[in-house]
């Protein structure tokens, strides 16, 4: 039997995603932390530093024993507000939080969130995800970001289940969203699958056969 081994570049990533997760959960850490908490080597941690570092994702904060003579090590930190998430509630409130997960900004309308934005001193956005298109969102962030990236409820859900829930060890997997919309989320190969037009997991407004309803009107929500 062959196995797939990871390539290079998918081996990166995966480093390069434990290192920030262990940033999230653990806090600053130094190199040497880095690599006794991993097991990685040195050259691969200080290759890891360096990839994040030039991404703009970590920043050095500090140095050890700054109070002592001899060579201190960099501290470093996950640059929290290098990107922004902002999602509704069930409430229909709008909460935006960074990289690390705290919460930044809640309002309880689109109206008030680019005052609020600017008076929690949020700084240009890199990327926003944004679950749902809702355009008065998307107008608020665009004032203030480089890029928005708006995604799908289901989407997010998936990405999220895949990294930390139910299918962290699948490679191919469906997760069907039955919410106010009814949705799915695709994922082959380890990877979120859109679609050419974004659509791929957009079962709602598939047609039932006659043409008159569809399936999101079946499972007795309203019709897309």
């Amino acid at each position: 039997m062959a196995y797939r081994t990871a390539t290079p570049r998918t081996a990166r990533a995966i480093n390069d995603r434990i290192a920030l997760e262990l940033l999230v959960e653990r806090g600053p850490l130094t190199a040497p932390q880095l690599q006794g908490i991993t097991g990685l080597s040195r050259p691969t941690v200080a290759e890891i530093v360096k990839r994040l570092g030039d991404a703009g994702l970590i920043e050095v904060t500090g140095r050890t024993g700054d109070h002592r003579r001899g060579p201190n090590a960099r501290v470093y930190a996950l640059a929290a507000g290098r990107a922004h998430v902002a999602a509704r509630g069930r409430g229909g409130e709008i909460r935006v939080a960074d990289l690390g997960g705290r919460t930044v900004v809640s309002v309880g309308s689109p109206g008030e969130l680019d005052a609020a934005l600017h008076a929690a001193g949020v700084p240009v956005l890199h990327t926003a995800a944004l679950a749902g298109p809702d355009p008065e969102v998307r107008r608020a962030f665009a004032r203030r970001a480089s890029t928005v990236v708006v995604e799908s409820e289901a989407n997010l859900a998936g990405l999220a289940e895949h990294r930390r829930g139910a299918a962290r060890d699948r490679r191919d997997f469906a997760l069907l969203w039955l919410g106010a919309r009814t949705d799915a989320a695709l994922v082959l190969d380890g990877r979120l699958r859109r679609g050419a037009s974004g659509g791929a997991g957009a079962i709602g407004g598939l047609r039932l056969p006659g043409g008159e309803s569809d399936f999101q009107s079946l499972l007795g929500g309203p019709s897309v």
